[in-house]
């Protein structure tokens, strides 16, 4: 009898493995709407011959996943092309959660430029972020507003 239960209990087993081996594996979350505004205040700026800037800022905004939000960066301009570059540019939520992005763009007037943001990840909520969105700035008193509109998955 022993060796009878012994053969179920395997049995059992080798089903229930083989079912939990059949099993999807969980979908990954599909992007959602992210959208929002800041307004970034230039804190230092510093040429760098023959014909780059870097710009220093910090901001506070809203947007739709980080409610509130703070948010610091770097951005290099070539002042050739006036095109520019930002890597990790960082949004942080009121509970303290990090959004790390990656900007690139360029000015389309004295007073206004676009681009966009690639999402490379974060910390907490934020931490295998993925996605992008396209962003206008225009010029105000120290700095630029501005607003932004795309899909973030995390």
């Amino acid at each position: 009898m022993n060796r009878l239960n012994s053969i179920r209990i395997v049995a059992v087993a080798a089903a229930a493995m083989t079912i939990l081996g059949l099993a999807q594996p969980a979908f990954a979350q599909q992007p959602v709407p992210f959208q929002g505004r800041a307004d970034i205040i230039v804190t230092d700026a510093v040429i760098v011959p023959p014909s780059t800037q870097i710009l220093t800022g910090s901001a506070t905004g809203v947007s739709n996943h980080l409610g509130l939000f703070t948010r610091t960066e770097t951005v290099i301009v070539d002042l050739n092309t006036f095109t520019f570059t930002s890597k990790k540019i960082v949004f942080t939520a009121a509970n303290g959660d990090q959004l790390y992005a990656d900007a690139v763009g360029g000015f389309t007037s004295k007073t206004t430029a676009a681009g966009t943001y690639t999402f490379t990840g974060g910390t907490g909520r934020f931490l295998n972020a993925t996605g992008g969105a396209v962003f206008a700035a225009t010029a105000i008193k120290g700095g630029f507003a501005v607003t932004f509109v795309g899909t973030i998955n995390y």
